[in-house]
């Protein structure tokens, strides 16, 4: 825009003068308006993000409800109380030092993927341990039951994986059938194959009966002859091992 100037006759003198503008803004600001632009991007650009970040919270909302259940779970398993005829099996080490090169312990190794523990003396240095408890590990090492006892047998101090096994009752009524290792003494006759009804009654290939009608200790041949000679319902004490 441009002003004339009049001189004091009245007549314009010809000078121009520019009105003046307002001060450039400082670079500071500037700079944060940028960023500011750049930060927020197109309107499209914003939506996108927007639609991300929802994404990412529906997952994350996600993943904290599976943690929810999963420990509600783990909850609920530790309120139930067990079952008095029926324990399930659990793990655990057992560490020991041979006594005058004994452990106080044997052990059964006629199924070649069992290391089953067949007595413990009262001197015992393994301590918790238990008739039928199966021997997984022996100083860390996993193996067929040979080769466990061997190492049993060549070391002075041992640590023990110890399976402990499942306990459970079982009423065996007439005409339910299922095999028996009858040519092995093993400890507690060894089940080989059941029947579909004693599948549903909860017994399995390589469960052990533990007793007879509250009997223990009985060999194998006391056990089949129990079971073969029944004119009545049976009460097996069974244990019952992991796959």
């Amino acid at each position: 825009m441009f002003f004339s100037c009049c001189c004091a006759d009245g007549k314009a003198s010809g000078s121009t003068v520019v009105a003046s503008q307002p001060e450039d803004q400082p670079p500071i600001m500037a700079e944060l308006k940028a960023e500011v632009k750049q930060a927020l991007g197109k309107p499209e650009d914003l939506e996108d993000k927007m639609e991300e970040a929802k994404v990412e919270v529906e997952e994350k909302v996600e993943e904290v409800q599976e943690k929810v259940e999963k420990v509600e779970e783990k909850v609920e398993v530790k309120e139930t109380k067990p079952d008095t005829k029926e324990e399930m099996w659990v793990e655990f080490t057992a560490k020991g030092t041979k006594q005058e090169g004994k452990l106080g312990c044997s052990v059964e190794t006629l199924m070649k993927d069992f290391c089953i523990v067949k007595r413990v003396e009262p001197w015992c240095s393994l301590k918790d341990v238990e008739v039928f408890d199966r021997i997984v590990k022996v100083n860390g090492i996993g193996a067929k039951a040979a080769r466990l006892t061997k190492i049993l047998v060549e070391n002075e101090d041992v640590e023990l994986s110890i399976q402990r096994p499942q306990k459970k009752e079982v009423t065996l009524e007439k005409g339910i059938d299922f095999g028996i290792y009858a040519e092995m003494e093993t400890t507690g006759a060894v089940i080989s194959t059941v029947s579909e009804e004693a599948s549903a009654l909860g017994l399995k290939p390589m469960d052990r009966i533990s007793a007879v009608n509250g009997t223990e200790n009985m060999t194998v041949a006391e056990v089949l002859r129990s079971i073969n000679n029944r004119e009545g319902p049976l009460r097996l004490d069974i244990v019952s091992y992991s796959p």
